[in-house]
């Protein structure tokens, strides 16, 4: 039961509303010039553990749920507070934490500056691993999480062989 209420919370956390990648949808606001595309390998990469490490702060109980706002869009931070609270109903006494397995960039919109930037990412926790898109948005010279939709298949996550 414990198990099932953790892989529930992750898919809050998540913003599970749908299992297939995110629509294309425009930015709001004037786009931000400062990103090109020359940097998106860095600053998604940074973007990522960014989130996972104010994720966990948030998680742990360190960092009040609002400050998720600091690598979130303000679209985006709506949705992850409200899912920290319903993981919190759901198993008070569990602290799970986040980390992310594997990641690639899918794409990248923008010619020389980015509009968003579209990554694959496995995240996962002490009992679940999951396959998610995460769409990233430029906020003033960096990359902040717009988006997160978890995938119904998660098997890209699986550590491969070496042979």
């Amino acid at each position: 039961m414990r198990l099932l209420r953790l892989v529930a919370a992750l898919f809050l956390l998540a913003g599970c509303a749908s299992p297939s990648a995110p629509p294309d949808s425009a930015p709001t606001g004037p786009p931000d010039v400062s990103v090109t595309t020359e940097s998106v390998p860095e600053l998604a990469a940074t973007a990522i553990d960014r989130y996972v490490a104010q994720t966990n702060a948030i998680l742990t109980g360190e960092a009040k749920p609002e400050s998720i706002a600091e690598v979130t869009s303000g679209t985006w931070a709506a949705e992850e507070i409200a899912g920290y609270a319903v993981a919190t109903a759901l198993e008070p006494s569990v602290n799970p934490t986040l980390h992310s397995t594997k990641s690639e960039i899918a794409r990248v919109r923008g010619t020389v500056t980015v509009v968003d930037v579209t990554m694959h990412v496995c995240f996962a926790s002490a009992n679940s691993l999951t396959l998610v898109s995460v769409r990233l948005v430029p906020r003033e010279g960096s990359l902040v999480v717009d988006s997160i939709r978890p995938w119904e298949d998660s098997t890209w996550c699986a550590p491969t062989e070496q042979f």
